[in-house]
């Protein structure tokens, strides 16, 4: 009797723990969707992305900034759960110290194009609707965006190219 009781209780406690682990997940993400929305609407409502393009930048900010909100509530919410689930908190500051360095490292891998894209963009005098004709790719200009500019060939492919590459040839 007392093996069916021990067994019984290690289940009751795994059935609470595994309750515990999905309510935890389900009301992170949840919350994450919701806020993001929220977020959205907010930003919409004050009309951001608009009163960017005015000045001439379309990175749209809106988005951008609530998809990082939720990326937060995930990243807590994952935090939450992991700490919930029992494993300690060197596991929890080494999945973060991972997720920082990871970050970093593709922020380099990206950074030593961002200056000259950004620089080339306050330089650029493409605009939507131009032509260009750059190495193998020539086509109509869809959008020019701080880091890239998006342009369609005429046989619809888009592409997106460093800005760089388009004052060098400008």
């Amino acid at each position: 009797m007392s093996i069916i009781s021990s067994i019984l209780g290690s289940i009751s406690w795994f059935i609470g723990f595994l309750v515990d682990a999905v309510g935890i997940f389900v009301i992170g993400f949840t919350a994450a969707v919701v806020i993001k929305g929220l977020v959205r609407k907010v930003l919409r409502a004050f009309g951001l992305n608009k009163k960017l393009a005015m000045v001439g930048i379309e990175i749209g900010f809106e988005e951008w900034f609530s998809n990082f909100v939720s990326y937060l509530i995930y990243f807590f919410t994952l935090i939450w759960l992991v700490t919930a689930l029992g494993i300690g908190k060197f596991a929890v500051l080494s999945f973060g110290f991972i997720v920082v360095v990871l970050v970093g490292l593709s922020l380099l891998a990206q950074g030593k194009d961002m200056p000259l894209n950004l620089l080339a963009y306050f330089r650029m005098s493409l605009k939507k609707g131009d032509v260009v004709n750059v190495s193998v790719i020539s086509g109509r200009v869809e959008k020019v965006g701080f880091w890239e500019t998006q342009v369609r060939t005429n046989s619809g492919d888009l592409f997106y190219t460093p800005n760089s590459v388009l004052v060098s040839k400008e």
